[in-house]
């Protein structure tokens, strides 16, 4: 009995990975797109839910006027925007949703509720004054996420530029 066999057909579906749900902050810079491409080349099967966090504008400030209808349209806008960068393929292969507020808090609190696996996302950089004063969104995440968080160094999109722009073109 231990050495049995058995003759039932196994279904190709029963083999496939199961999707893997992954958060990629867009902020439609190079490095986001190059966080994006490596996502879809690093797992087998991913879910992935496109992220982009506009920051609400400060309703203490002169001249303020937001309101449900701005928001809806500068969600409209970015996720038009998205589609354009993306390609009309790979945007409709992904879910992507637009939140407002700090991107470090919506990403992380975003990656919570699709219960993602990963955030991935890329560095842009910044040093010295520049980070000291805007802070590291990536660093921020980091710390709130309640996944890993695969980070893409600066020099590691420059070094794959040329890469990128041929898989685009």
């Amino acid at each position: 009995m231990g050495n049995a066999t058995s003759n039932k057909t196994i279904e190709d579906d029963s083999l496939s990975e199961p999707a893997v749900p992954i958060v990629v902050p867009w902020d439609f810079s190079n490095h986001a797109k190059a966080a994006l491409r490596y996502a879809r080349q690093q797992f087998a099967n991913p879910d992935i839910h496109v992220l982009c966090v506009l920051e609400a504008p400060n309703p203490y400030e002169i001249g303020f006027q937001w309101g449900v209808d701005s928001e809806q349209e500068a969600a409209q806008k970015c996720a038009e925007d998205f589609a354009k960068e993306a390609g009309v393929q790979h945007a409709s292969e992904t879910e992507f949703e637009c939140r407002f507020g700090d991107p470090a808090d919506e990403i992380a609190r975003y990656a919570k509720s699709v219960h993602a696996e990963f955030i991935v996302m890329s560095t842009h950089g910044r040093t010295g004054l520049q980070k000291l004063v805007l802070g590291s969104v990536a660093q921020k995440v980091i710390t709130r996420a309640s996944c890993p968080v695969i980070l893409l160094p600066n020099h590691w999109y420059e070094s794959n530029d040329k890469q990128i722009e041929k898989a685009d073109g």
